[in-house]
């Protein structure tokens, strides 16, 4: 399987309108709801258990 990296601005699109502070799986289940590509679901996956508080939280625990 081939990793395709995605970009934080992508990733971000489609948290725009996220409560944060949420949990790793708010934050999956909040991209799948709109309409995410498969790539970026599966960044979101990949993310470490916890709680982001905000986007740079997210952006930081993306896989590299």
């Amino acid at each position: 399987m081939i990793a395709v990296a995605v970009t934080a601005a992508e990733v971000q699109r489609h948290l725009e309108d996220i409560d944060y502070p949420c949990q790793k799986e708010d934050v999956v289940r909040h991209a799948e709801a709109k309409g995410a590509p498969e790539q970026v679901v599966a960044a979101l996956r990949a993310l470490p258990l916890g709680e982001y508080a905000s986007p740079a939280d997210v952006t930081k625990g993306l896989p590299a």
